[in-house]
């Protein structure tokens, strides 16, 4: 008797601890490869996922009608305003998705000192965290230290040098007409944009996204939980251990995979942060969040 209620006990415990089982993205190549197809995400709207006819979803969705930035954008004609508004514009949205990483950090961090034996399982905040751990898919319940690694902000220079690469400084297709920042693929037709020149034989889509704000939102999930990006979180881990400010100068050098072509893209990357003093946005935003 005494073994039947320690099995049923331990299976109890078991399915606690062991339920969300950790799903790693099969794809951890280029920027245009990395799937967040998985990613669920609350400000896409619903009916992007409501059946459509076959004719349609094979081919793709069609085009945003007013996907990209705001309309002026687009007629500023001066290189050095138009540079600054865009910068200025995409910063607002990656303030925005970085305070919402911070917040759950700051979560995460209530239960970093705790353990096993006294586990806080009446905080008020317990039931986020549990969520955070879901949504970051860290499967077992204490390790704080796991899940500190992935919940964690993205240095605004860094972004903003990636999402003006990835986009052509806002002017390419993708944005425009999916409103897609970062070139991320999806293999699902219902949720994506057909590529102009896909080769015969490939099979996937330009992924849509309802609004920039969810594009930003997905290209930080994306680094925070995809293998691909392993070393870009543990040179964060050390900059965050060390006390140092977290660099989109030195983050942004972690992201060889992110691109097809490899160390030039490190080197692109460096230049734009530099050239456009883009490490002010990241004062900016500790200073906004010193003292929270």
């Amino acid at each position: 008797m005494f073994l039947y209620k320690f099995l049923i006990i331990f299976g109890l415990f078991a399915t606690v601890l062991f339920s969300n089982e950790e799903i790693m993205p099969s794809h951890t190549t280029s920027s245009v490869q990395d799937v967040v197809q998985e990613f669920i995400d609350e400000d896409i709207s619903q009916e992007t996922f409501q059946e459509k006819p076959q004719e349609v979803t094979t081919l793709g969705q069609p085009p945003l009608e007013n996907g990209g930035l705001p309309a002026e954008y687009y007629n500023i004609s001066s290189t050095s305003k138009s540079k600054n508004y865009f910068f200025n514009y995409m910063y607002k949205l990656i303030e925005k998705e970085n305070l919402n990483i911070f917040n759950e950090r700051k979560i995460v961090l209530e239960f970093a000192n705790q353990t096993i034996l006294n586990w806080n399982f009446s905080s008020p905040n317990f039931k986020k965290y549990q969520s955070i751990l879901k949504k970051y898919r860290v499967s077992y319940l204490y390790d704080v230290k796991e899940l500190l690694k992935r919940v964690d902000i993205v240095p605004p220079s860094q972004a903003l040098a990636q999402a003006a690469v990835e986009s052509g400084w806002g002017k390419s297709r993708f944005i425009k007409e999916a409103n897609n920042i970062f070139g991320h693929w999806t293999y699902t037709p219902k949720n994506g944009l057909m590529p102009l020149k896909r080769d015969e034989d490939a099979t996937h889509f330009i992924r849509i996204f309802k609004s920039l704000q969810a594009s930003v939102k997905a290209y930080m999930f994306n680094l925070n939980t995809n293998a691909a990006y392993y070393e870009f979180k543990e040179k964060r881990v050390e900059l965050r251990r060390e006390n140092k400010p977290l660099s989109g100068k030195i983050l942004s050098q972690t992201m060889l995979k992110y691109s097809g072509i490899g160390h030039d893209y490190l080197e692109i990357l460096d230049n734009l942060i530099t050239s456009n003093d883009l490490e002010r946005f990241d004062t900016k935003f500790f200073n906004k969040t010193k003292g929270l």
